[in-house]
């Protein structure tokens, strides 16, 4: 039987007892439904086979394959035979020590991703999400007036693409409204002088990253982290040196970010 279990006031919780058929994923619904509502849902030891996995994935969406999101040539080891199920290991290249929406740069980002952790550094290496919706919800009235009617351009030429989109977005299924700037991607406010443009994003920055809307959480070997792309921000605390960190990951299509109508 599926347990849902709430873990932080702002976002994540943890679900065990899933069960599969073959390459489908029982209560792909419920999971669903949890993903959505929680932003970030962890199993705990879930040691799922490539298989498994990726119908893990297809219960919160579409996979897709990599180039890393579609912005670069790098090659990645695939896993069991799936071309959208890639090893991501300890190399300063998939580090991702900041907080940051996965890429969005791209004109539609990928909707979530789905990571399970294989080797476990015997210390260090947790990773932290926050939610994008609670900062937007606890944003001052006149700030959050102004930030409703914003737009952002995204992206780091030439490294990647660029995507204009809204500094306050609207979750296309739990209607909740995030901000939807990070310290990676986002390059400028549109309309804006660039000074007061940086002086805003980094006010916005500080703000969503605040400790009140985060969640942290320790990894164990076989844990399954899944995150919806449209509400949070993540980053991988790099603290355990060269101790070997190694995981599968595979993420669900997106759609583009709308702002409110």
């Amino acid at each position: 039987m599926l347990t849902i279990t709430t873990v932080g006031p702002a976002l994540g919780a943890t679900i065990e007892g899933v069960e599969f058929d073959g390459d489908v994923v029982r209560d792909r619904d419920a999971i669903r439904a949890a993903w959505i509502e929680h932003g970030v849902v962890f199993f705990p030891q879930l040691h799922p086979t490539p298989d498994q996995q990726m119908a893990l994935a297809r219960a919160l969406g579409v996979p897709e394959s990599h180039g890393d999101f579609g912005d670069d040539t790098r090659e990645y080891e695939r896993v069991g035979g799936h071309r959208e199920l890639i090893e991501v290991a300890n190399r300063p290249v998939n580090r991702a020590d900041f907080w940051h929406t996965d890429a969005t740069f791209r004109e539609e980002p990928p909707a979530g991703s789905i990571l399970a952790l294989v080797d476990v550094p015997p210390v260090g290496g947790d990773t932290m999400w926050l939610s994008t919706a609670a900062a937007y919800d606890a944003l001052p009235d006149a700030i959050r007036t102004m930030a409703d009617q914003l737009v952002a351009e995204h992206g780091r030429p030439p490294l990647t693409g660029t995507a204009d989109h809204p500094v306050v977005a609207v979750h296309p299924e739990s209607g909740r409204r995030v901000l939807y700037v990070n310290r990676a991607w986002t390059n400028r406010v549109k309309g804006m002088k660039y000074t007061y443009s940086t002086r805003l994003l980094d006010m916005l920055y500080d703000f969503v990253e605040q400790p009140e809307w985060t969640i942290r959480w320790t990894w164990s070997p076989g844990d399954v982290a899944a995150w919806d792309n449209r509400s949070t921000q993540h980053y991988a605390v790099y603290d355990y040196g060269d101790y070997p960190r190694m995981g599968h990951r595979v993420i669900v299509s997106g759609e583009r970010p709308a702002g409110i109508s």
